[in-house]
């Protein structure tokens, strides 16, 4: 079975949902990087093309929200999905805000991630077909 072309990046403080949604990214066929805080996403975006970031918001140090601020900032076209353990409508508000495009609460499908990922990837291509 091929791979799909596409690199997602996950990034979560707990290694257990972290190495979770890298296991179902990968039955899904995408390429995966992980990322156990915002500073080594920093470093994988520097040297990485990622097709979509997909973060928690609750993390110590540098939450998930600054990362999408700074991923809106500088790559505004990838989009990007956040999973969250912590849901509240002002916490979704504030994320959209930051450029998320969608809003998953843990515990999810399979099925549920699955969309999401296709959802996000589909905008990235409407938006990479209107540039060309």
């Amino acid at each position: 079975m091929a791979l799909n072309k596409e690199n997602i990046l996950i990034v979560d403080d707990d290694i257990k949902i972290l190495e979770l949604l890298a296991r179902r990214l990968k039955e899904f066929n995408y390429h995966v990087f992980k990322a156990i805080s915002v500073k080594e996403a920093l470093f994988i975006l520097k040297d990485t093309s990622i097709d979509l970031l997909i973060t928690d918001i609750q993390m110590p140090e540098v939450d998930g929200v600054q990362l999408l601020k700074y991923a809106k900032e500088h790559y505004p076209n990838m989009p990007k999905l956040v999973v969250t353990g912590y849901p509240s409508v002002g916490g979704a508000l504030e994320v959209l805000k930051s450029g998320a495009m969608d809003y998953l609460t843990k515990p999810f499908t399979k099925e549920e991630l699955k969309m999401a990922v296709e959802r996000a990837l589909e905008k990235r291509q409407e938006h990479q077909g209107a540039i060309n």
